[in-house]
């Protein structure tokens, strides 16, 4: 009897993304007995990927994340400090059904809705301080189907979209354990990266803990960070203890890396947490050894999860504590494309530009064309205070609408001209609350509207 087969992306090497095979005749894996067979609904691409793709893990890469950083050797290329087995099907973020269960496990599991947690314990016995990456160590969600430990599937009961679901795993479990290790409250927080996807999790996590937030950002991106939820944002390429300080944060999360380390464990006051998870600006620092142990500072490198990191995010998920993001999508052929995207990072072409920033921020609001007829539509939009906010718009004549946004009960308006507009963003600004509110005015037809469900 012929093997059943399904579509897949194979990473057969190191390099760019031409490493990346799509096939068509990859057999469909089968559960051990304490796993579940998961058809995958929708899988990101997180930086995880792009880096065992590269190679970057080596120590032989010195420089930043970027696509000529690729290394020749296999033998320390893999996050863990192991070499990839090739073909490795990649992604660590997945959203999916079950659809089939070992022997070992109960089949009412059958038909769940679940994510994957991506730092699975199970395959090392849950030793402390080791684990396997999904798409890593073993194969991950890049494929119509994926195998994984039963106690490590977790079901999902909320509104969310699959896709919106499956940028969660790696992202804001890596946001969540930083805050986590570093014992972050009600206090006042340094994030770098802010507008990336680890970066924006953390903001919400942080002000979900009722934390101060400084978030470094770039310049262009400095109102869709502050939407989060965050409370100054700087500018990433000042110095921050020109701006800050010395001495006036309790912990920095720190994505970037490179040659601000220093300057950032200079903001730190005496006693002061630095959690690390990234180096996307480079692995390498210089860095005066007195600053940390003069001032009493805890260095945290932060890769491995307690099994609580996760489990608290699909609380948070379920009770409506974090919003949802919106991912640009592409479909499992166009893989690359995704990846191009990604490593394009911070500087996008600006069409480019405006979905990357739809993928994280809860705060730019997708509206979609109405008839011509007076119409007012009303969206109810979870924000990151565990508030609702109501955005409501009326269009009016020569398609001019009004915006009434209530968040905490006090009604804000304003308007805006959008009829001329096509693809791109319009801002305003609220008159009573000086709230920046952008747009993105997207042309589908009505039809597609009415079914949509999801948008105004």
């Amino acid at each position: 009897m012929q093997a059943q087969v399904m579509n897949a992306v194979l990473l057969i090497g190191h390099g760019g993304v031409e490493k990346l095979q799509f096939r068509t005749d990859v057999p469909i894996p089968e559960p051990k007995p304490d796993e579940v067979l998961i058809r995958v609904t929708a899988a990101g691409v997180n930086n995880t990927d792009i880096n065992t793709r590269l190679g970057w893990y080596s120590k032989s890469v010195t420089g930043a994340t970027q696509a000529d950083s690729v290394t020749t050797s296999n033998e320390d290329a893999g996050w863990s400090d192991t070499p990839i087995t090739f073909p490795r099907i990649q992604g660590a973020d997945v959203c999916g059904q079950i659809v089939e269960v070992g022997t070992d496990v109960d089949t009412a599991r059958i038909g769940q809705r679940v994510l994957i947690r991506n730092m699975l314990r199970s395959y090392v016995d849950c030793r402390p301080f080791e684990c396997w990456t999904l798409g890593s160590e073993c194969d991950g969600g890049f494929a119509d189907y994926v195998v994984a430990p039963a106690r490590e599937v977790y079901v999902v009961e909320c509104d969310w979209s699959d896709a919106a679901l499956a940028a969660v795993p790696c992202a804001y479990s890596t946001a969540e354990n930083m805050l986590s290790r570093a014992g972050a409250g009600a206090e006042r927080l340094l994030i770098t990266g802010a507008s990336g996807g680890v970066g924006s999790a953390a903001i919400q996590l942080a002000k979900r803990r009722g934390a101060h937030v400084t978030a470094l950002a770039s310049n262009d991106k400095t109102a869709a960070v502050q939407s989060l939820g965050a409370d100054v944002v700087l500018d990433r390429r000042d110095h921050p203890t020109d701006k800050i300080g010395q001495g006036q944060i309790d912990v920095v999360v720190d994505l970037v890396g490179g040659g601000a380390v220093q300057s950032l464990l200079e903001t730190l006051k005496r006693g002061g947490r630095y959690a690390i998870a990234g180096a996307i600006a480079g692995p390498l620092a210089e860095i005066d050894l007195r600053t940390i142990y003069l001032k009493d500072i805890s260095v945290l490198g932060c890769t491995f999860q307690e099994d609580g990191v996760f489990a608290n995010l699909i609380r948070y998920i379920e009770r409506g504590e974090i919003d949802a993001p919106e991912p640009k999508l592409y479909p499992l052929k166009k893989i690359a494309q995704a990846h191009n995207l990604k490593v394009a990072g911070s500087n996008p072409a600006p069409a480019t530009k405006i979905m990357a920033l739809s993928q994280r921020l809860s705060a730019i609001l997708l509206l979609r064309p109405v008839s011509q007829e007076n119409v007012t539509r009303t969206q109810k939009i979870p924000n990151t205070y565990g508030h609702s906010r109501f955005f409501r718009t009326t269009r009016m004549r020569h398609g001019r609408r009004r915006c009434s946004l209530c968040v905490r009960g006090r009604a804000l308006s304003c308007e805006w001209l959008l009829a001329p507009i096509r693809g791109g963003f319009v801002s305003t600004l609220c008159q009573q609350k000086r709230v920046a509110i952008r747009a993105l005015w997207s042309v589908i037809g009505r039809d597609e509207w009415m079914n949509d469900g999801a948008r105004p």
